[in-house]
Order: structure tokens, then C-alpha cells, then sequence
């Protein structure tokens, strides 16, 4: 499966989530970059820099497939990015989609802090199940294709209804729905949208309900100006199907309060027939 992207995602939207994994103490307000380190002409997973002068700068490194040198890559980028920083402190993390893919190349591994990812999402869910990076991980973490599919609406739910801001949200969805759909390839997109249809935006929110809700307001308009009749020698205008529908339940409504009201007042009265003239 594509990762690197995802993930770069991911922690671009919420660095400080880097640090919670990692199990660090947070460095406050801070950026992630891609960097590309021009003495050795290799790009960097991430940089993350702190607003603050003092916490150090983190080179971030995404290891989801075997690499014996990724250790000594990684130290000479802390050395590059380091310089390009005039010589700001650094540290350096390398995030491994499995345990298997840590070469654990010494004396690197005193340098250079080695997390396992999916072992630290984990974690974080035993902690804080509603936790929503624990819930965009979940294509990548839950066994069973079944339960996947089971479960996605409600993964969903908990990144979108969750308190982040709007665009760390977004970034979560995208990377959610890129995994589900890679994890799922024999689902076509109707079938996991139809997973994820509870979450969708109400109707009257997208674009196309909004069209349909301009042609009905244009549909009444013509219907009025077009169907206009003489009623009582004046002239009432004629509604729409969806207009009259809409007043036959308010006439309905009116009629069962005001029978109400007339047994209360007068029990061995008969009951009083409303009529009610629709106008606009």
C-alpha cells in the first residue's frame, strides 16, 4: 500500500502528533516541511521546526519496506539539516511500518530514535479509543476485510465529528478514504461511498441539492405567473405540486388543533370545518 504520502499528510496537518507518538515532550507551535538536504541531494520525509527557538529540529523518516541503510541516511541528514540551520540542535526519527524493517544499525540506534509506528497507534487507541489518528490508521491496523468494511462509517465519524480544525479534518479524510480504498481494491467507489454514506453532507449542503433546490424555486416561480386564476373575482396564484403538498399538510395540521380546541371549548358542539386560503 502507498504510505509515504499519506503519512506525510498526516503530520503535516498535526505535527505535534509526531511527538505523541514518540513518545517526546511537545515543542509548542510547529511546522512540517519536506526538505530536500542539497549536499546530498536527497529529499527528507519531513523537517518539522519549532516556532521556538529552542526545542530542537526533528528529521522525520518513513520506513515501510527493508532499507540496511536508513540509520546512516538519516544521521547524514540530521548533519545536513543541521548546517542549514546554523547549527541548530537536531534530533532524528524514523517511524517503521514493522518491526522486521529496523535494521538496527549501531552506533546510529543512540542517534537516531526508532519508533514502530502501528505499534504506537495501538497504543494510543488502549489509551484514547475516539482518539482520531487512531481512527485514520485504522485501514492499515484492522485484520479483517469484514470488520473494515463493518466499522469504516463509524472510523469516519470520529474524525469528522472530531474537534480539530478544518483543515487538519480534511487532511484526515483524504488520507482515510485514500487507504480504505487501496485496502479495498475490489470495492468499487459507489461501494465505499455506500460505507461511509451515513457521513456524507446533508443534501441541501452540496452542490448538487443546492442546483435542485434553484430549479424548484424557478419551477414555483413559473408555475405562479403562469397559472394565475380568478377566484371570487380576484385573482389568487396557482402553486406548485410541491407548494400544494406542503399546504395540504399545514391545512391538515390546522384543522386537527382547531378540532381540538373547539371539543375542549364546546363537547356537544359539532366540530367546525377550516378552510384555509393559501397565499403567497
Amino acid at each position: 500500500m502507498e504510505t509515504d504520502k499519506q503519512l506525510y499528510g498526516i503530520f503535516r496537518a498535526k505535527p505535534e502528533w509526531v511527538f505523541l507518538l514518540a513518545r517526546l515532550p511537545p515543542v509548542g507551535k510547529c511546522v512540517m516541511r519536506s526538505l530536500t538536504v542539497k549536499p546530498l541531494e536527497r529529499r527528507s520525509d519531513g523537517v518539522i521546526v519549532p516556532e521556538a527557538p529552542t526545542p530542537p529540529l526533528a528529521v522525520i523518516e518513513f520506513q515501510y519496506g527493508e532499507n540496511p541503510q536508513i540509520y546512516t541516511r538519516t544521521a547524514q541528514k540530521m548533519a545536513a539539516v543541521q548546517e542549514e540551520f546554523k547549527m541548530r540542535e537536531v534530533q532524528g526519527i524514523v517511524f517503521f511500518g514493522d518491526a522486521k524493517f529496523d535494521p538496527q544499525t549501531k552506533p546510529w540506534t543512540r542517534i537516531v530514535r526508532s519508533i514502530v509506528l502501528p505499534d504506537e497507534v495501538r497504543r494510543l487507541g488502549e489509551r484514547n479509543p475516539e482518539h482520531p489518528l487512531v481512527a485514520v490508521f485504522q485501514p492499515l491496523l484492522t485484520a479483517s476485510e469484514t470488520e473494515l468494511e463493518q466499522k469504516a462509517g463509524g472510523f469516519f465519524r470520529t474524525i469528522k465529528r472530531s474537534k480539530l480544525k478544518k483543515g487538519v479534518k480534511e487532511a484526515l479524510e483524504e488520507v482515510f478514504t485514500s487507504w480504505l480504498g487501496q485496502r479495498l481494491p475490489n470495492r468499487t467507489k459507489q461501494e465505499i461511498e455506500k460505507m461511509l454514506l451515513g457521513e456524507l453532507p446533508p443534501l441541501a449542503e452540496t452542490r448538487l441539492g443546492q442546483d435542485l433546490i434553484k430549479i424548484d424555486k424557478a419551477s414555483d416561480v413559473a408555475a405562479n405567473r403562469a397559472a394565475a386564476r380568478p377566484m371570487n373575482g380576484r385573482f389568487a396564484p396557482a402553486t406548485s405540486p410541491g407548494a400544494s403538498a406542503l399546504l395540504g399538510t399545514v391545512e391538515t395540521s390546522l384543522r386537527m388543533v382547531s378540532q381540538r380546541g373547539s371539543k375542549q371549548r364546546h363537547p356537544h358542539r359539532a366540530t367546525p370545518v377550516i378552510k384555509c386560503l393559501a397565499s403567497q
